[in-house]
């Protein structure tokens, strides 16, 4: 044997299951043949001491244990992006074999919330208004970005750094980031009516102070805790040098169109975090032919054409019990789903009694009410409403930047509370990725603040229908941005509304760190883990760190390192 070549064999035992999901059963007895191969380039020194260092020898030791270790099959429900995330970590950085991974998804396709449909005049409609932040660094981690290029099959198009502000007096103003906007918009963005000359200042110092100090390690902002009294300081106190009407006019609607919520109800860490991935990074589109949908099914094909994983769609898990005993079970669902799961475990034997009262913590605590997306405040929830328009853009009078987010400045009341608009922001994404739209006409996406009414959900979301009570107010008050553009917005054809309960959770304001049940998303070690947007920040971002952290709470539990780490 060549002397420079260590070779490591290991034949893994029968491994058999037997999965039942709605009436399907999929059955699975396989060997599992683990081969390593570790060559050692020869060195400039004696063949005796070539493999005598104290660091090559703790590789070995690392990579044999490793080898031995008879890794169990690993079920995972849901393949959204942590579903995804945690399989391909499992496979990529950790060495399980694909044939030991399975993932359950309810719908026909992959994705969970981060979905696009397609209609048979060719628009693409993703199911709420949805982007991609490109700085996000665990994002870029699982798309193997190199430097700012994200994979080409993907084809990303970007917003504007910026935004056009419709004003409540009816006016508009255009606000660009001045480090990234050519000299025109920077001079307009000093001259717009939103805010005082200091407040312009206050910004741009708070614009070039995060991108100097936290480009290295962006997380360090989610460690850094401001308390007031007995909570966690909100994003309206952060902002509290800012003077109402910039703070009522760009920071409201903007952030209240990415959190779904209040700035007196988001986290500062959480705002800063946000703000800095924006400052840094890019809004972007994919303009594949897919919509936002392209991003999971891009991780999808991954899986599929590297490691010959096939995902089983349509096969929604409603009892633990038909999956396999000895199963590591990761439920990445949405939160409805997980709780009903969890409700299982707290009782099922297969569970430690810690983990069991764990479990019941977790129901009683944090998923106690609202997780259906209806009632309480758990979830919050999204309602896009779409258009379509003739003409291959949208035309010069209804906006000049029509790569530029629009936003509904919130207006004052006399109460002191501002009164907000029932649109929120509006935007043209097929003026940013041409793909969203057929050749000849444009694509409007409204997304509505359904709490500006004040109103209860309608529960079988009849408003929802072309012509309904919802269509007929958004059509209101866009009367009122463009008045003498009547006539345009009646050529607007009402194609899909959609309203996504569950489009993320509330956020915690009691200062802990955004990661839950614990680091590793572990409820049972070696047997039962969770992961989802919920369990860490409410950011596709969060989706994916959290699905890391069960792949490593996985890999943890059975001893066995990652092979990064075991290559150092």
């Amino acid at each position: 044997m060549n002397p420079t070549t260590l070779f490591v064999l290991h034949a893994g035992a029968d491994a058999g299951a037997s999965v039942q999901v709605l009436g399907s059963s999929f059955s699975a007895s396989r060997k599992h043949p683990r081969c390593l191969v570790r060559k050692r380039q020869p060195e400039r020194r004696g063949r005796l001491q070539r493999f005598s260092s104290p660091a090559w020898r703790q590789r070995l030791r690392r990579q044999v244990l490793q080898a031995q270790v008879e890794l169990p099959q690993v079920r995972i429900v849901g393949a959204g992006l942590a579903g995804l995330t945690t399989a391909i970590a499992l496979i990529e950085e950790y060495g399980w074999d694909p044939a030991s991974v399975s993932i359950f998804e309810a719908s026909d396709t992959v994705g969970g919330r981060v979905r696009t449909d397609r209609l048979p005049e060719g628009y693409l409609l993703d199911r709420g208004f949805q982007v991609v932040l490109e700085a996000y660094p665990e994002q870029k981690r699982l798309f193997r970005v190199t430097g700012a290029a994200y994979p080409d099959e993907l084809k990303l198009r970007r917003f504007l750094p910026g935004a056009t502000v419709c004003l409540p007096n009816g006016t508009w103003a255009y606000v660009g980031d001045p480090l990234r906007s050519d000299l025109g918009d920077v001079w307009t963005t000093l001259l717009a009516p939103l805010g005082t000359i200091q407040d312009k200042a206050r910004v741009g110092w708070m614009r070039l102070q995060t991108q100097l100090r936290y480009t290295s390690n962006p997380n360090s902002i989610l460690e850094q805790v401001n308390m007031n009294g007995n909570r966690e300081e909100t994003a309206e106190e952060a902002l509290a040098a800012l003077t109402p009407g910039l703070r009522q006019s760009f920071f409201s609607p903007f952030y209240r169109g990415i959190f779904l919520d209040e700035l007196y109800n988001i986290s500062s860490r959480l705002f800063r975090y946000v703000y800095h991935m924006l400052a840094v990074g890019y809004a972007s589109l994919p303009d594949n032919g897919h919509g936002i949908g392209a991003l999971p099914r891009f991780l999808a094909q991954r899986l599929r054409d590297e490691h010959g994983l096939t995902i089983h769609y349509g096969q929604r898990v409603t009892d633990l019990s038909t999956l396999a005993d000895r199963a590591v079970l990761v439920l990445a669902a949405d939160v409805a789903s997980t709780k009903k799961l969890l409700e299982q475990a707290s009782v099922a034997n297969r569970f430690s009694p810690k983990a069991q009262a764990d479990i019941r913590k977790l129901l009683c605590g944090w998923l106690a009410a609202g997780a259906d997306g209806v009632h309480e405040t758990l979830q919050r929830v999204s309602t896009c409403l779409y258009f379509g328009g003739e003409g291959a853009e949208p035309p010069e009078a209804l906006i000049t930047r029509p790569r530029s987010l629009v936003l509904a400045a919130d207006a004052p009341s006399p109460s002191g509370m501002p009164r907000r608009p029932l649109v929120n922001n509006l935007c043209f994404p097929s003026a940013v990725a041409r793909s969203y739209a057929p050749s000849n006409k444009y694509l409007v996406s409204c997304t509505v603040v359904e709490t500006a009414l004040h109103q209860q959900l309608d529960p079988k979301d009849n408003d929802l229908l072309p012509g309904g009570e919802l269509e007929a107010l958004v059509r209101t008050q866009l009367y009122k941005w463009y008045p003498s553009q009547r006539h345009l917005l009646d050529d607007w054809s009402f194609l899909r509304g959609y309203r996504v309960r569950g489009a993320q959770p509330r956020q915690r304001l009691n200062g802990e760190r955004f990661v839950m049940p614990n680091e590793d998303g572990c409820l049972d070690a070696g047997r039962l883990y969770v992961c989802g947007d919920w369990c860490d920040t409410p950011t596709a971002n969060g989706a994916i760190h959290s699905g890391y952290r069960v792949a490593g709470g996985i890999a943890k539990a059975f001893s066995v390192h990652s092979r990064s780490t075991s290559s150092r």
